[in-house]
């Protein structure tokens, strides 16, 4: 178990468990679907590290986030879809799960709100509160 392989695995499960819309990571150029369609972009943020035992053989806990933004066009079904977008997806991140070591928390969900400028597009959150510990050998 690595950082590297922790946040490797969590954009895996979401890739190879999701298949009803466009998954786009931060950084990925990202096309909006023609014609308009709901995508997913995703995110993992992390805290610093903090010890959380001492010694030879010791460990580090970082806590993070996974980040999930839904997009789905304002037209049609809406507001209803990006909610039940947020439901599904938080339901591939089920509370007290262990991914390659990163112990995940409860869901949460933000407001659906219109994307920022793009009045055509809703857009809402799911963060997913994770925690990794990892072992460090003294120097």
């Amino acid at each position: 178990m690595s950082y590297a392989g922790t946040l490797a695995a969590l954009e895996s499960r979401l890739r190879d468990r999701w298949t009803e819309t466009a998954v786009f990571a931060v950084g990925e150029s990202i096309n909006k679907p023609d014609p308009p369609a709901p995508f997913v972009v995703f995110d993992v943020e992390t805290d610093p590290a903090r010890i959380v035992t001492f010694g030879d053989g010791g460990y580090h806990r970082t806590s993070g986030r996974v980040e999930l933004t839904i997009y789905a066009p304002s037209a049609g079904a809406g507001r209803g879809l990006v909610m039940e977008i947020a439901e599904r997806l938080a339901a591939l991140f089920p509370t007290g799960a262990d991914v390659e070591g990163a112990r995940l928390g409860a869901p949460g969900f933000g407001r659906v709100l219109v994307a920022d400028g793009d009045t055509g597009w809703l857009t809402a959150d799911v963060t997913v509160p994770f925690h990794l510990d990892l072992r460090y050998e003294a120097a």
